[in-house]
């Protein structure tokens, strides 16, 4: 389920990187992605089997999701942005 929970935000990752916007911008937009599809997948997969826990954390959301590991997609969305943007940019110049 992971595995498709990743497949699914770099897809989604890759298709915003193709419209001319701001990289901070579209990496809040990428955490915010990341963090809905984990509170999706989690509802679906994570409730009996718990592999992930959050509900000890503060803020969180029926223990799928929480305010720190957001920030941490924010992290770690930004170079998967960056790469993207720049993927993007050198084809659109290849094109011209």
């Amino acid at each position: 389920s992971m595995l498709l929970a990743g497949g699914i935000c770099l897809c989604g990752i890759k298709k915003m990187c193709k419209k001319k916007k701001n990289a901070l911008l579209l990496t809040i937009r990428a955490a915010a992605m990341i963090t809905a599809v984990e509170f999706i997948f989690g509802l679906i997969f994570n409730r009996d089997k718990r592999v992930w826990d959050y509900s000890e954390m503060r803020g969180n959301v029926m223990g799928q999701i929480c305010p720190l590991y957001c920030g941490l997609w924010v992290l770690l969305s930004l170079p998967f942005v960056i790469y993207y943007k720049w993927k993007m940019q050198k084809k659109r110049s290849i094109h011209r």
